[in-house]
């Protein structure tokens, strides 16, 4: 906030969740000579914010968009 009462409001957002998951396994073969480990990972994010920026200015670069 500031103190210039022209600027615009703080606008309030729904809050973010995720989801995280992971399996893994970690094996020890041939008398501990080999070992293979695994790990899988999801993530489901619900209600994310995102931040739009655009270039608008002239350049020999195409429009820059950041996510």
């Amino acid at each position: 906030m500031g103190s210039d009462p022209s600027s615009p409001p703080l606008y309030s957002f729904k809050p973010e969740y995720s989801n995280n998951f992971e399996v893994g396994s970690k094996n020890d073969f041939l008398d501990n000579r080999l070992r293979v480990n695994v790990t899988a990972f999801y993530t489901r994010v619900t209600d994310a914010r995102y931040q739009h920026w655009y270039c608008l200015m002239p350049s020999p670069l195409p429009k820059m968009r950041v996510n």
